[in-house]
């Protein structure tokens, strides 16, 4: 198991960061992957920050816990 994220700071050293939840899902609808995303305001860059294989199912409630 991975660890939990902690602070997120951009390679230009600032901190302010938009943030985004993707979902990968299965043909029946439950979640397969679920990555973070962020996009630093500063200067744009983008990058996945975190990424989890959900390894069981049912998992589509988790889509509204985002």
């Amino acid at each position: 198991m991975r660890p939990i994220p902690g602070e997120c700071r951009c390679p230009c050293g600032r901190g302010e960061v938009a943030v985004a939840v993707g979902f990968s899902l299965r043909d029946d609808g439950d979640v397969r992957w679920i990555s973070i995303g962020l996009r630093c305001l500063t200067d744009n860059t983008l990058g996945v920050y975190a990424d989890w294989k959900i390894n069981y199912g049912p998992s589509g409630h988790l889509l509204s816990q985002a």
